[in-house]
């Protein structure tokens, strides 16, 4: 009789110590909150159909290792990857560390024009077997459609990337800079550079004959006289001076470049631009 006994006994703490093992496993590695900067996005994007743009979001090195993103967001955008793999243990992603915080870039095609708002919800595996999850909203931002256009003698060339603003909540003024590159055999006069972003307000464009995108001034030139002329076979940098509410976390720019050529207008997707507001520095890993 005592064989039977401690057969049951056994198969009772077999069972005991799985029901534990299981437990242990579901409650060991509990999803932990992204801290992303920026958390919301406003933009304009101006841009063909089927084209691809990448946002920008900057994570806390807490995330480190080989991270993959999966993400779901508004209408007529789509990712590019059905995942996006990073490695903020590279020692080329140090580059563009801000503040303890690795930039992260989110590929999303352009299937349409859209109005809508929405989000991006991210889930990040870290190497380490951590997880973090977050949302990134895009509300305000609306992508615009271009045709087609046969015209590839107007070029951009170097160009501001983005900005990263240190003083959060503050109002600010920022300068989006471009070079542009007239190869046809008539001038070309530049009739404005368009975008609608709420919270972004327009100050004025002004084009400098100047080889290098440094020498642009930061503060507005309003004692410049503007013109837009580019002459044949020349270049040019077109400098966007904007002000930015202090309550815009981030802002996303393709702008509408719209020339004069002879007696045709003609719009074109000009080159990206970002802004976001990043404040504190990550905490220390502990």
């Amino acid at each position: 009789m005592k064989k039977p006994y401690v057969a049951f006994i056994l198969l009772l703490f077999l069972v005991l110590l799985v029901g534990v093992g299981k437990a242990s496993l579901n409650t060991s590695s509990p999803s932990r909150p992204l801290n992303l900067r920026p958390e919301e996005y406003r933009g304009y994007v101006y841009t063909v159909s089927g084209s691809t743009f990448e946002l920008p979001v900057y994570i806390c090195g807490n995330a480190s290792g080989n991270v993959t993103v999966e993400a779901s967001y508004l209408e007529h955008l789509s990712l590019e990857r059905g995942r996006v793999e990073y490695d903020t243990s590279s020692p080329d992603s140090l580059v563009d560390v801000v503040r303890g915080r690795f930039p992260l870039r989110i590929p999303l095609k352009v299937g349409g024009p859209s109005r809508e708002g929405g989000e991006i919800r991210l889930t990040l595996f870290t190497r380490r077997g951590e997880t973090f999850t977050g949302k990134l909203k895009l509300s305000k931002f609306t992508v615009e459609t271009a045709p087609a256009v046969n015209i590839t003698e107007i070029t951009f060339g170097d160009r501001s990337r983005g900005t990263v603003y240190f003083h959060e909540g503050e109002p600010s003024t920022v300068v989006y800079t471009v070079m542009v590159r007239n190869g046809l055999d008539v001038p070309i006069e530049l009739l404005n550079v368009s975008y609608r972003i709420p919270g972004v307000s327009p100050i004025g464009f002004w084009v400098f004959y100047t080889d290098s995108i440094t020498d642009v001034p930061d503060e507005v030139p309003w004692s410049q006289v503007r013109t837009g002329v580019i002459s044949p076979g020349s270049s040019a940098v077109v400098a966007v001076y904007m002000g930015v509410s202090g309550d815009v976390d981030g802002f996303y720019l393709k702008p509408k470049f719209t020339f004069k050529v002879g007696s045709r207008t003609i719009s074109l997707p000009g080159p990206e631009y970002f802004y976001v507001q990043i404040g504190e520095a990550c905490a220390p890993e502990g």
